[in-house]
């Protein structure tokens, strides 16, 4: 099957989240088809504020040079339209790349809540108060707008149509990910794959999350960084696999619990943004309300 490139030199298809919702593995899973090429990195964000003003188109194309029938990047801040530097980025899109097909995976809210508050512990930028207490406003909370999940999707409504766009759930793909993989693959106009062992492994689900400690705030801080460039690989190595530097730099992570009520507070306030992804879908997830 021949596939004509809808917009030359620009990716295919963008994976645009949701943050904690499985778009490493889909991104990892996509690559392995024959006929996809995913980027790397994995998450090419050109069309946010900083990017776009700095990068050329040229510069974004130059990632997608291959051999392989379609190309795709995972840009998962993409559906954070809520904050002011991700708000312009369907209109860029669209103007760059009005064909594109866009993929949305989604996850339960409060799930991808939790797992959002453990990825920010883990990178050191975590809210200063537990995380029962930074969802205490919760109807204007960046964790909770990002699991508002069909006003992110409206906002590329406005751009592209309906049959450009795909929304999967997180689950499908950990518990049925083939189904779900050839769902994908049809939609990108690719061959259905048969042979699951070629996707018989999960990526980045289950790890445990560590948050950076003190003493790790120091080590990897940019002036030490910067410093470490400069050291033997093999010096580099020891550092990196050194099971005390490790302890000294990390510690688990702590406080993703939601209180109950909190929690049905919240799955309340998200039951009509849910429903009406049910309409656009219609795939049911009222599980989650």
């Amino acid at each position: 099957m021949t596939i004509m490139k809808q917009n030359p030199g620009y990716p295919d298809f963008l994976i645009i989240g949701a943050m904690k919702a499985g778009t490493t593995s889909l991104h990892d899973y996509l690559g392995k088809h024959p006929d996809i090429f995913t980027s790397d990195p994995k998450e090419i964000h050109f069309f946010m504020d900083d990017n776009f003003k700095t990068h050329s188109p040229e510069w974004y194309k130059s990632l997608f040079i291959t051999d392989k029938k379609i190309s795709g990047t995972s840009p998962q801040n993409y559906t954070k339209l809520h904050r002011p530097a991700v708000k312009n980025v369907p209109m860029r899109i669209y103007e760059h790349m009005p064909k594109v097909k866009l993929i949305y995976i989604v996850r339960d809210p409060i799930s991808r809540i939790k797992s959002h508050y453990a990825e920010a512990q883990s990178g050191g930028y975590a809210p200063k108060e537990s995380l029962n207490k930074y969802l205490q406003n919760f109807n204007n909370n960046h964790y909770v707008n990002t699991s508002m999940y069909y006003f992110q999707i409206s906002k590329y409504l406005k751009y592209f149509k309906k049959e450009q766009i795909l929304i999967i759930k997180s689950e499908d793909l950990l518990t049925n990910r083939l189904d779900t993989l050839n769902e994908v693959f049809r939609f990108l106009s690719v061959q259905e794959i048969q042979d699951n062992s070629l996707f018989d492994y999960k990526k980045n689900i289950g790890s445990v999350k560590q948050k950076r400690s003190s003493v790790g705030k120091v080590l990897y801080s940019k002036n030490i960084q910067f410093i470490r460039n400069f050291f033997p690989r093999k010096l580099k190595d020891y550092l990196n696999k050194n099971k005390i530097v490790n302890k000294l730099s990390y510690n688990s992570v702590s406080n993703i619990n939601i209180n109950e009520n909190l929690e049905t507070q919240i799955r309340n306030y998200l039951k009509p943004d849910l429903i009406k992804l049910e309409e656009f879908t219609g795939k049911d997830f009222s599980s989650w309300y």
